[in-house]
């Protein structure tokens, strides 16, 4: 069970469907004030950005699922994401996003990075190849991560942006 929380796809697909579940609701609860804040929305939207994107650029070539793994793996990883960032385009209202709110979205990637490398360097294993330090190397390791670090500041400010473009039509 550990195991299985330790894939960023599924916490972010966790984030995701908590994150619908309270927008449907249509009460004044806490949670859902919350969730429906566009620079929560917008992040949720770039972590599950990257799920699609990395699985499908990077990791989609080394495993073959079968029958319910394979839906399942095609919903987590293609079909979600795809539906998320297109509800973050068409529904969710467009806010004065400031482009230093996207260093405030990596706080989620930074702690689930801590939390896999210690969980990694006790047990030895890691849930994304690209990650494993014991196969790759540390300075490897680090240079994958700076890529991710990368890719999550890219797409980070090009939801702003898009944000921003969006906003300035509504006006």
């Amino acid at each position: 069970m550990v195991q299985l929380f330790s894939y960023f796809t599924i916490l972010t697909n966790l984030l995701a469907a908590t994150c619908l579940t309270a927008v449907l609701f249509k009460t004044n609860m806490g949670i859902r004030r919350y969730f429906l804040q566009s620079h929560i929305f917008s992040a949720i939207a770039l972590y599950i950005t990257i799920v699609g994107l990395v699985y499908n650029l990077v990791l989609r070539s080394l495993w073959h699922p079968d029958g319910l793994s394979k839906l399942a793996d095609e919903l987590l990883h293609s079909v979600n994401p795809v539906l998320f960032v297109l509800y973050w385009l068409m529904y969710v209202p467009k806010a004065d996003l400031k482009w230093t709110q996207t260093l405030g979205w990596l706080w989620f990637p930074f702690i689930y990075s801590v939390y896999i490398f210690i969980r990694g360097s006790i047990s030895h294993l890691y849930p994304y190849p690209f990650l494993d330090i014991g196969a790759l190397g540390l300075s490897r390791v680090a240079v994958n991560s700076l890529l991710m670090l990368v890719a999550f500041l890219f797409f980070g400010f090009l939801f702003v942006w898009i944000n921003r473009l969006m906003k300035k039509r509504d006006d």
